[in-house]
């Protein structure tokens, strides 16, 4: 198990935050990079990222505390402690989403175009970012004897390690983005993209979801399973827009 923090002298580095810090920039060049190769200017998307940033962090980290919402709220000064872990997934894409429209409003820019774009790189992002999750001993599973399985600090046996497993997928949906891009499938704006994305991470955490140790539950299904399956309904809606537009194009 990686050590949570670094010190330097008076000066505490907190993995946790130097593995998102990296992804979120691996997520931004790739998407300043397909933003530019399809016609756009890369500054764009860098300062559409301070939005994202704002209503990613904001999202993921209010999906958390509701799902933790009795310690929260007997600790209301642990919300804000970001570093110690505890961003949600779902909260980050909707909210980030959402910074995205409002930036898109505010620079009369097409929301389509940059969401397709913000996509691209996203799946990268979230691949580096669950390291974190091993770093904070978060995203575990049920026990297990295989080989790979990892130990938590205060529990006995290993555990099946879910952050890898979804690291190494999400790898995979990052591969078939850049694919279709480079195969010029959809030009940024139909949807397409952002439509591969929602299905495909939809059916990452669909597959993921029941192996989970007691995962916040609404009506006695988990809610990211059914935030997952929405977000994969509205990603069909978007893929089948966007074949509908090449067809007729």
């Amino acid at each position: 198990m990686w050590p949570s923090q670094i010190t330097f002298g008076p000066v505490v580095l907190h993995l946790y935050g130097l593995i998102i810090g990296v992804a979120i920039w691996a997520a931004a060049q790739v998407a300043a990079t397909v933003y530019k190769r399809q016609g756009g200017k890369e500054k764009v998307i860098w300062q559409g990222f301070l939005w994202l940033l704002v209503g990613g962090v904001i999202g993921a980290r209010w999906y958390h505390v509701i799902d933790g919402w009795e310690y929260y709220q007997a600790n209301p000064g642990a919300i804000f402690q970001i570093w110690q872990g505890g961003l949600g997934i779902w909260g980050a894409i909707i909210g980030g989403l959402g910074g995205i429209l409002v930036y898109s409003w505010v620079k009369r820019l097409a929301f389509l175009t940059l969401a397709d774009a913000v996509v691209m790189g996203a799946p990268l992002g979230q691949a580096i970012g669950r390291w974190g999750n091993y770093v904070n001993q978060e995203l575990y599973g049920q026990l297990t004897k295989l080989p790979w399985g990892i130990t938590i600090t205060g529990l006995l046996g290993k555990y099946q390690p879910l952050f890898l497993y979804e690291s190494g997928l999400c790898l995979g949906l990052f591969g078939l983005l850049l694919f279709l891009e480079k195969r010029q499938r959809w030009p940024l704006g139909w949807g397409g993209y952002l439509g591969v994305y929602l299905v495909g991470y939809g059916l990452i955490r669909l597959m993921l979801e029941p192996f989970r140790l007691e995962p916040w539950r609404v009506g006695g299904v988990p809610t990211a399973s059914l935030v997952a399956g929405l977000m994969l309904i509205v990603g069909l809606l978007y893929w089948v827009r966007a074949v509908r537009i090449k067809a007729h194009a």
